[in-house]
C-alpha cells in the first residue's frame, strides 16, 4: 500500500463527489417525460459516475494492478458516455438520430472496437503505458499512446456534434441562449486541466478530469437553470415543429406564441420570427378564422399555384393545464379540386338542363303554332295565313331544334373540364376559324392565352355565330395580362345584369342567339375562368366580356397538384373554395 496524504484525499473527494452527483443528476433526469432524453441523461450521467468512481478508487487503491484496472474501466465508461450524450442531444433537439437503427448499430459497433483497443493494451502497448510516479502524492502515472490520442480526439469531435445540436436548438427557442452556453461550456473545461497536469505534473495529478466537467454540467443542467430549462420536453418539440413541411402554428390568448417556417410562408412572411408575438388579427382575415375555429378550409396561391388548406385545432396541455392551441394545416388541394369540379358539373349540367328546356320548348312552340294555323279553315281570308308560309316557319322551328339538338351536343362536350392546356395563337386562330360573312374584327394579343385550342375554337366559333346574327359591325379580340376582352360593337341589346347576358333560359338577346353567350360562359368555366359581361351604349351599343384567365393571381399553365413545389404562400382569397 502506498502512503495516503491529505492531498491524495482532496484529489480522491473531488472524484468521488463528482460521481456522486452524477448519481444524483441521473436519478433527477429519469422524472423527464420525453423518453428520449431521459434515456439519453440517464445513460450520460450514469457512465460518467462510473467513470468518476473509478478514478476515486484509482487513487485510493495503493496498488498498480487495481489502478490500471480502474483506469481501463474508466476508459471504457468515458467512451460510453459520448454515446449517452449523442442520444440526448438528438432527443433534445427534436431528431430521430437517436431512433435510426442504422446509427445506433454503427454506434455500437464503434463502441465495442475501441473498447477492444482499451481492454488489449498488454497486448499491443499502443493505448497508454504506465509510471509509477511520487509528486505531488505517489500514483500509478498513466502515459497516452497514439491510440488514445486519436480515440480522444474522435471522441470530442462528436461531443462537440452533440452540443452544436444542443446549442442550435437553445438559439432557435429560447432567449436565454447566453446563459445556458456558459452551462454547456463546462463540459470541455475539464480539457485545460487534462493540459495542464501534463505541463505542471508537480502541481496537478496527471489523470482525466472529464468526469468531473461531466458533473459540474450536470448540476447546473438539472437544478441551477431548472426555472428556465424545466419544460425541455417542449423545447424539443418545438424543434421538431420547425422540422415539419406542413404549416404548424401554436395560439395563446389570440396570438401566436410559436411558429414554423411553413406557417411563416403560409401568411406571407420569409422567416417564423416575424410571425411569433403577432395577434392574429393583424394577419389576413381568412387566416384569423381559422385560428379562431370560424372556418376550416382555406385557399391560398403557393407558387404561383392555388392551394386547398384545412385546419386542425388542438389544445396542448401541460399537465392538467392547457398551455396553447396548435393550428394544424393539411393540404387538401387534389380533393378540394374534385369537390370544386362536381359543384361546377352539376351547376352546368343544371344550366344545361334549363337550356334544352328553354330552347326546345321555344321552337316546339313555334313549330307547333304554325302546323295549326295551316290547319285552321275558320280564320276569315284576309286574316288566314297561308299554309304554305305558316308549313315554312313549322319547317324551320323543327330545323332549329335540329341545330339546338347538335348545339347542346357540342355543349356537353365543351362543359368537361380541361386538364390539358397550351399557349394559344389568337390572331390565328380567328384568322382560321372566321369566314366571308363574319363582321371585320382586330385581335390584339400578347401570347399570354393558355387553354385547351379546341375549346378556344368553340368559344370564338360563338362569338363570331352572334356578331353575324346581331349584325355587329366590328368584333374585337384583347388578350393582355391574363385577362381576354371580347367586344361586338353594333348590337342591339338591353341593359341586362350579367348572370342574364351570360345564363341559359333568358335568350339574350332573342331566341335565336340565346345560347351563344351561355356557352362562352360554360367555355371559361371549364377552364376555370371568372366571366363577366356588360352592354354599354344607346343606339349602337357595345358588348364586352371579360374572361380572367388568371382569377387567384395563378398563371394560366396548367400544373399538376403533385408537382407543385413549396415556396413562397401567399394567402390570396378568403372565398369559400366550393365556389371558386
Amino acid at each position: 500500500m502506498w502512503p495516503f496524504s491529505l492531498h491524495n484525499a482532496a484529489y480522491v473527494a473531488l472524484f468521488a463527489v463528482s460521481g456522486t452527483a452524477l448519481v444524483a443528476s441521473m436519478h433527477r433526469a429519469r422524472s423527464f417525460d420525453d423518453a428520449g432524453m431521459r434515456r439519453g441523461l440517464v445513460g450520460f450521467f450514469g457512465v460518467s459516475a462510473i467513470w468518476s468512481f473509478t478514478a476515486a478508487i484509482r487513487l485510493v487503491s495503493g496498488s498498480q494492478q487495481v489502478s490500471v484496472a480502474m483506469y481501463v474501466v474508466g476508459l471504457v465508461a468515458g467512451f460510453a458516455s459520448v454515446g449517452g450524450f449523442l442520444y440526448f442531444a438528438s432527443a433534445f433537439a427534436g431528431r430521430s438520430y437517436h431512433l435510426n437503427p442504422r446509427i445506433r448499430i454503427a454506434a455500437v459497433t464503434v463502441f465495442l472496437g475501441a473498447a477492444a483497443l482499451k481492454i488489449t493494451n498488454p497486448i499491443h502497448g499502443q493505448y497508454f503505458s504506465t509510471t509509477v510516479v511520487s509528486e505531488p502524492f505517489q500514483y500509478v502515472w498513466i502515459q497516452p499512446g497514439t491510440l488514445h490520442w486519436i480515440l480522444t480526439a474522435f471522441a470530442y469531435t462528436l461531443a462537440g456534434i452533440g452540443l452544436y445540436l444542443i446549442y442550435e436548438t437553445l438559439a432557435e427557442w429560447t432567449h436565454t441562449t447566453p446563459r445556458l452556453a456558459v452551462v454547456f461550456a463546462v463540459l470541455p473545461m475539464p480539457v485545460a486541466l487534462d493540459v495542464l497536469s501534463l505541463l505542471y505534473p508537480q502541481l496537478l495529478v496527471r489523470t482525466y478530469y472529464e468526469p468531473v466537467g461531466v458533473a459540474m454540467f450536470g448540476v447546473a443542467l438539472l437544478w441551477f437553470l431548472e426555472d428556465r430549462f424545466g419544460s425541455v420536453t417542449q423545447l424539443g418539440r418545438k424543434h421538431l415543429m420547425g422540422q415539419l413541411d406542413f404549416p404548424v402554428a401554436l395560439v395563446d390568448d389570440d396570438e401566436i406564441t410559436e411558429a414554423n417556417d411553413g406557417f411563416a410562408r403560409f401568411v406571407g412572411e420569409d422567416e417564423r420570427s416575424a410571425v411569433i408575438g403577432r395577434s392574429i388579427d393583424s394577419l389576413s382575415p381568412g387566416v384569423a378564422r381559422t385560428l379562431r375555429g370560424d372556418q376550416d378550409v382555406i385557399a391560398v396561391s403557393d407558387d404561383g399555384v392555388r392551394r386547398f388548406y384545412r385546419v386542425s385545432l388542438t389544445s396542448v396541455t401541460l399537465g392538467p393545464q392547457r398551455v396553447a392551441t396548435a393550428a394544424v394545416y393539411a393540404d387538401i388541394t387534389a380533393q378540394q379540386r374534385q369537390v370544386n369540379e362536381l359543384v361546377r358539373q352539376n351547376h352546368e349540367l343544371d344550366n344545361i338542363g334549363e337550356a334544352v328546356a328553354h330552347e326546345l320548348r321555344n321552337a316546339c312552340a313555334i313549330a307547333v303554332g304554325h302546323i295549326e294555323l295551316a290547319r285552321d279553315d275558320g280564320t276569315p281570308p284576309s286574316e288566314r295565313v297561308s299554309r304554305e308560309t305558316a308549313l315554312q316557319t313549322a319547317s324551320a322551328g323543327l330545323d332549329r331544334i335540329d341545330s339546338v339538338v347538335d348545339q347542346l351536343e357540342m355543349i356537353m362536350r365543351d362543359s368537361q373540364s380541361v386538364t390539358t392546356k397550351s399557349p394559344v395563337d389568337l390572331e390565328w386562330t380567328a384568322g382560321q376559324i372566321a369566314t366571308p360573312t363574319t363582321p371585320p374584327f382586330t385581335v390584339i394579343d400578347d401570347g399570354t392565352l393558355v387553354g385547351n385550342p379546341v375549346r378556344i375554337d368553340h368559344l370564338v366559333e360563338n362569338v363570331f355565330e352572334l356578331a353575324r346574327a346581331e349584325a355587329a359591325t366590328e368584333v374585337s379580340f384583347r388578350m393582355h395580362d391574363g385577362v381576354f376582352t371580347i367586344r361586338l360593337d353594333g348590337v342591339h341589346f338591353d341593359r341586362t345584369p350579367s348572370e342574364q347576358l351570360l345564363g341559359y333560359g333568358h335568350s339574350v338577346p332573342n331566341a335565336n342567339s340565346g345560347m351563344y353567350l351561355p356557352t362562352i360562359r360554360l367555355i371559361a368555366h371549364a377552364h376555370h375562368w371568372d366571366v363577366d359581361a356588360d352592354v354599354t351604349g344607346d343606339e349602337a351599343q357595345t358588348l364586352t366580356v371579360r374572361i380572367d384567365t388568371d382569377p387567384d393571381g395563378v398563371p394560366a399553365i396548367w400544373r399538376d397538384s403533385t408537382t407543385v413545389g413549396r415556396s413562397s404562400a401567399n394567402v390570396t382569397s378568403d372565398r369559400s373554395p366550393q365556389h371558386s
